[in-house]
């Protein structure tokens, strides 16, 4: 992969030399369907079609499930790809050379560097190979045969063995011509006071790959007695532990078509899943569970399932997920195997279909946590069971799950042994303490998403992406916060950018041609970049009623833009006086009363009140004069 970000001019041309409907097609049946392309949805169960193609503006949309975007945003959802991945892929389809920005200097510079270590570590990778193949690796055949690992399995995951010297890769690196710095870079040896020396030797290798198949880190298993067991490349310029998941390569295309990715913890782990038919699994590497690895893992699937081994170690990896609960939408299942077995042995024992039973029977990790928390306290002894619940509702409290809370409530009564509406009722008490003493929002607080406001902030938008010279006309009284109610403020904020750097016709010109205006759609969703924008932006577009055919009147255009705005102005200010009311409420209840406070915010009050009041009257009297 080449340095630098793409050149943007490169990702709008490849857009517009690709057509939608071919790449779609690869994935979709469609048929013709008026002037869109009609099929069923690829990214949730339909039984009538509801995904829709526009070939004319390259974009698609589902009236299902709300997915939607352009040919870019397709092949994030479906391959499970970043938007520099999908960028690359499309380029390799069409054959279309990629320009990268600041691909000279400095960072053609470290591009190269990080082509000499992946050079120096596929040498690395068919040199341990061989080794596995040849005489001397007979203890490693004979272990991995041990093991129950077969050499369909040594091919797939290209195993190898170091063999037990002290310079063997060192000798071929020098001999390939790699440069010390290079050779310190990699990880691949360790420095000593005479120089460099191999750091894996006399152990089976597992190399360890990005998530494109290159060899980036080598792990390796001692053969025999030594330690430690299991010996990992450090981090490198190519290789960061939390960053990587061990055979993501070969998992993704599974993890989409299974809708759940299966996570343990080790090579062998994998390879024996692998091997008896289950592909959609992943290892971490040493490390624990990090951010970037759910954050990889939620674009490929919403469904997570941990199988750590059975020990304290692997149940606290378990617990630590937690921390990710709240941050990203996935349904986190561990997987409890009876005996205190690892993955591998389980499934060397009970097979195939004995896993997945175990994968259907998972517990949400919310449960496992909660059960995990109850089995440190005795519930015979008084205070040992007043910790207990204690510290299992901190567990709910702490991950707000009030949604789930009722289920989980009747769990720890049932372990405590007393009646469910006193544990209920503790809860609610902590709950409500929790909630005054901290900055929780209130169900009743906050900006209020209101019918009326969301319908009105959809439909202006619907009419300046038909005809964006409306934003010129009315630029002066756009405002992110006017959309802030209905959660399309990005979208107005990245078309007010557009029109500062003169993207956007002015009101004198006019409409804007198709072609123009369609690269102009995908722009603006090229900078909006999160899926859930660039959806609304596609749904915006594909949606409602279709446009009248002849031109459309500018005068009447104006009209229609003008009573959404001020529809939306008097939401806007309907917001803020609420929330001037609850203060007044909150400055008045007070035990130490701040008078001046008071006064300022009745004042201010009255007069949005007044503003609203005016702009109610001028909208009635508009639509009379209409």
């Amino acid at each position: 992969m080449a340095g630098g970000l793409i050149r943007q001019q490169d990702i709008e041309e490849l857009r517009e030399r690709a057509d939608i409907v071919e790449v779609i097609s690869d994935h979709v049946q469609l048929k013709k369907a008026g002037r869109y392309l009609k099929g069923l949805c690829p990214f949730h169960d339909e039984k009538t079609p509801s995904f829709h193609v526009d070939p004319v503006k390259q974009l698609f949309h589902c009236f299902g499930c709300g997915e939607g975007g352009n040919v870019y945003g397709f092949l994030m959802k479906k391959e499970g790809l970043d938007f520099r991945e999908a960028v690359e892929r499309l380029a390799q389809r069409y054959g279309y050379r990629l320009h990268y920005q600041g691909s000279d200097g400095e960072s053609r510079r470290r591009e190269g560097r990080r082509e000499r270590l992946l050079s120096l570590h596929r040498l690395a990778v068919e040199s341990y190979a061989e080794q596995l193949r040849g005489q001397g690796g007979e203890r490693a055949r004979e272990y991995l045969r041990e093991r129950g690992m077969g050499e369909e399995a040594w091919r797939e995951f290209r195993l190898g063995y170091a063999p037990d010297r002290w310079d063997f890769l060192y000798r071929l690196a020098v001999q390939k011509g790699f440069e010390p710095r290079e050779i310190a870079e990699s990880g691949l040896f360790v420095r000593g006071e005479r120089g460099f020396y191999d750091r894996f030797r006399d152990r089976v290798i597992f190399p360890i790959e990005d998530f494109r198949g290159e060899v980036v880190g080598l792990g390796g298993r001692v053969i025999g007695a030594g330690e430690p067991k299991y010996l990992n490349s450090p981090e490198t310029p190519l290789y960061i532990k939390g960053k990587n998941l061990y055979n993501l390569h070969r998992a993704r295309r599974e993890i989409m078509n299974e809708g759940c990715a299966v996570i343990v913890e080790g090579y062998t782990d994998v390879i024996f899943l692998w091997q008896a038919g289950i592909r959609n699994v992943v290892a971490t590497l040493g490390t624990a569970l990090s951010e970037e690895h759910f954050r990889i893992l939620s674009r490929l699937t919403e469904k997570v399932v941990l199988s750590f081994d059975a020990d304290a170690a692997g149940l606290d990896a378990s617990s630590r997920s937690l921390a990710f609960l709240e941050s990203f939408n996935l349904d986190i299942r561990v997987v409890l195997i009876p005996g205190e077995k690892d993955p591998a042995d389980f499934v060397r024992e009970a097979g195939r279909e004995g896993f997945l039973r175990l994968i259907e029977e998972s517990v949400g990790l919310l449960e496992f946590s909660i059960d995990k928390t109850l089995s440190a306290y005795d519930p015979r002894d008084i205070e040992s069971k007043k910790r207990g619940i204690k510290k299992s509702i901190d567990v709910l409290l702490n991950l707000n799950a009030e949604l789930v809370a009722e289920e989980l409530l009747g769990r720890i009564a049932a372990w405590a042994g007393v009646e469910r509406s006193r544990v209920v009722e503790y809860y609610g008490r902590r709950l409500k303490e929790r909630s005054s003493g901290a900055p929780m929002r209130r169900a009743d607080e906050g900006p209020r998403v209101i019918s009326g406001e969301a319908a009105a902030a959809r439909q202006l938008l619907r009419l300046i992406l038909r005809h964006p010279w409306l934003v010129d006309a009315f630029v002066s009284q756009l405002d992110e916060e006017l959309f802030a109610g209905s959660g399309y403020e990005r979208i107005i904020k990245s078309l007010l950018e557009l029109y500062s750097e003169d993207r956007l016709p002015g009101a004198e010109e006019g409409e804007m041609g198709e072609e123009d205006r369609s690269g102009l759609l995908h722009e603006l969703m090229g900078r909006l970049e999160e899926g859930e924008a660039q959806r609304a932006v596609a749904s915006l577009v594909m949606g409602g009623v279709e446009v009248e055919d002849g031109e459309p009147d500018p005068r009447r255009l104006l009209e229609q833009a003008e009573d959404l705005l001020n529809a939306l102005r008097y939401f806007l200010l309907t917001r803020r006086i609420d929330e001037l009311r609850r203060e007044c409420e909150r400055l008045v209840s007070s035990p130490v009363r701040d008078h001046q406070r008071e006064q300022r915010v009745s004042q201010e009050l009255s007069e949005l009140q007044r503003m609203r009041n005016e702009l109610k009257k001028m909208r009635e009297s508009l639509k009379e004069r209409r």
